[in-house]
């Protein structure tokens, strides 16, 4: 039922032609979408003339965010900044919510730099795979992130803080906005939830650093107000790793007859990637976003795949699984980012941290 309610909510807040009874259903939606919208605009006011007080950390602070609901590439973006930071001699430490976790703490710690300390069903699924792919990085979450930023301060040798989706978490005040939005559609149908699917009414953009516009191999043909604007694209890795840790190149799989789930914001994207490379799975299975893999569902995916080779899935699914679920070998593919002017938007964001 999730899965169809999902469905139906990014048909109706997207920029094209629904048929009537979507439009009438949009329509019901749009009273509370007016009233989230100006709830949302009366918050900023009070940020902004800081009668709502934020808390300013000790470390710089760059946020990774976007403007609308759902998977626009935050958690590769983030990745990418971090090895970018990294690559400049900087220390820097990850912030996030951990959606989708069962930690209860004030802050967890999932990696101090030096090992993971958490699991997936404790922090989530995104957290855990940031923290994977950054071994030498500290990863806290926490429901409110400004007591994440002083768990660093206190206790991490970080000299900078990546903030995770972190754009409309205006209790802590950071020094970079980057805002992300996906190309294809990126502000739906112009409203905010729950008839469209944007988090803040657009003009909370005038309060980020820069843009990245997502999912495009073409410069922003978008007015940005004067905001500098960057583009990137994101494709699939050509090497596919197993859940025991071998590897091998995507395309032994062109003959083989695969089964391939996901648990994403948009999974037709993934299933479609994979034709990309040859591969055109005989079955798939559309899971909900941060999806639980229960033992019912282990067994439901392993009787879908009767009669296949091999099963696929997402990397940011694969922190959730063990080498042990399926009898069918289980391998996950990465996601990859390419910012077309990467360097120059790394500069920008240490131009404005450390100038």
């Amino acid at each position: 039922m999730n899965e169809w309610l999902v469905r139906w909510h990014r048909q109706i807040s997207s920029n094209q032609k629904n048929p009537w009874w979507l439009q009438l259903l949009q329509l019901l939606l749009v009273p509370p979408s007016w009233c989230y919208g100006v709830i949302g605009q009366l918050r900023n006011w009070g940020f902004d003339r800081q009668i709502l007080k934020s808390y300013r950390s000790s470390l710089p602070v760059v946020s990774v965010g976007n403007l609308a609901a759902g998977g626009t590439g935050k958690t590769p973006t983030v990745d990418w900044l971090v090895k970018g930071l990294c690559a400049i001699g900087k220390k820097p430490a990850i912030v996030s919510r951990g959606y989708g976790g069962s930690y209860r703490q004030q802050v967890g710690l999932v990696s101090d730099g030096q090992q993971l300390l958490m699991g997936a069903d404790q922090c989530g699924d995104e957290p855990l795979l940031l923290a994977r792919k950054n071994p030498t990085c500290s990863l806290v979450v926490a429901r409110r992130r400004a007591d994440g930023v002083r768990y660093i301060e206190s206790n991490m040798p970080a000299d900078v803080i990546v903030l995770d989706d972190g754009f409309q978490h205006r209790q802590l005040a950071r020094d970079v906005d980057l805002v992300l939005l996906d190309a294809r559609d990126p502000f739906g149908n112009g409203w905010t939830l729950p008839a469209g699917r944007l988090r803040e009414t657009r003009d909370a953009l005038k309060r980020a650093d820069a843009l990245l516009l997502t999912r495009t191999t073409e410069p922003p043909s978008l007015p940005m107000g004067g905001v500098p604007s960057y583009y990137s694209r994101h494709r699939l890795s050509e090497n596919v790793t197993r859940l025991d840790g071998s590897s091998c190149h995507i395309s032994l799989f062109k003959n083989k007859k695969v089964f391939a789930f996901a648990g994403l914001a948009d999974n037709q994207q993934f299933f479609q990637a994979l034709g990309t490379f040859g591969v055109f799975p005989a079955a798939t299975r559309s899971l909900p976003d941060h999806v639980d893999y229960t033992s019912e569902l282990q067994q439901s995916i392993a009787a879908g795949a009767t009669g296949c080779d091999i099963l696929l899935t997402t990397e940011k699914d694969a922190v959730k699984l063990a080498g042990n679920m399926f009898e069918l070998p289980c391998y996950y593919v990465g996601l990859d980012l390419d910012i077309v002017n990467g360097q120059e938007l790394l500069r920008l964001i240490s131009n404005i941290l450390w100038r």
